[in-house]
This record gives structure tokens, C-alpha cells and sequence, in this order.
């Protein structure tokens, strides 16, 4: 078991460098578009009538982001606000992409850890656009981690 966290840490130290780097530089921007709260507000219909509906009783599909606004829901569900829950999962997800940021970066290099490693994804967590959309309150950090 000791090997395996071991050889862990040495293989993806420069995303948990780059991740130290990235959750203070996204919660220096900290701020929650307005467009977010369109979702925001699904979210919450949802989490709390059942309803994936802007205004109760209405059946109008106004979202396009339907697995982000559903993750809002749970954790509204769970008693988060929908601004701490977007901030929450944003810089979650921004701190997902530096480590397959940094997977990429390995493979490159035919999985042999090196120094340089580091360059990709703190390079990332430097970004102030990078950082600032983890806690924009839209679906951006899921979408760059999944694509």
C-alpha cells in the first residue's frame, strides 16, 4: 500500500503543487456570473419541488447545461447554496483538469516523471482565465475537465 501511494505521489506531485497554486488564485477572482443564476434557479426548483423548471408550473427548457445544473441540485439538496456549491464543484473540477493535464503531460514523455512535468499544469493554475471561471458559478470547469 506504501509503494502505491509512494509511487502516486511521485507521479502526479506536480498536480497537487499546481492545485496549492490554483484554489487561492480562483478564490482571488471569486465571483458568480449572472448568467449562472439561470441555473441557479433550476437547481433550486429542483432541489426543492422536483421540478427542473424555472418558474413552478411551467414547462419550458431554458438551460443548456443539464448535468451541471442537476450536480447544483444535490448539493442544494444537501443545504448548500447554490453559490457555494457552484464555487465548490468549479475549483473541484479546475483542480480534476490539472491532473489530467498533468497525465497528458506524462504520456507524452512515455510515463517517466520528470521536473518538468510541473510546466503544464501549474502553467494552467497560473491562468487567470483558468482560475477565475472555477468559481464563475457556470458549468465551464466541468465541461474543460470532461472534454
Amino acid at each position: 500500500m506504501n509503494h502505491t501511494i509512494f509511487n502516486l505521489a511521485r507521479r502526479h506531485w506536480p498536480a497537487l503543487v499546481a492545485a496549492a497554486v490554483l484554489v487561492p488564485h480562483a478564490l482571488y477572482f471569486n465571483f458568480v456570473n449572472d448568467d449562472a443564476y439561470i441555473s441557479f434557479r433550476y437547481a433550486k426548483n429542483l432541489a426543492e419541488h422536483g421540478q427542473l423548471v424555472f418558474n413552478l408550473g411551467e414547462r419550458v427548457e431554458g438551460f443548456t447545461n443539464f448535468l451541471w445544473t442537476v450536480l447544483l441540485a444535490a448539493g442544494m439538496g444537501l443545504g448548500a447554496a447554490p453559490e457555494n456549491a457552484s464555487r465548490v464543484l468549479g475549483i473541484a473540477f479546475g483542480v480534476g483538469g490539472l491532473f489530467v493535464v498533468n497525465r497528458i503531460s506524462l504520456r507524452l514523455n512515455e510515463d517517466k516523471p520528470s521536473a518538468l512535468h510541473v510546466l503544464a499544469p501549474l502553467g494552467l493554475a497560473c491562468s487567470g482565465a483558468y482560475a477565475c471561471w472555477c468559481t464563475g458559478g457556470l458549468e465551464t470547469q466541468l465541461f474543460t475537465l470532461l472534454f
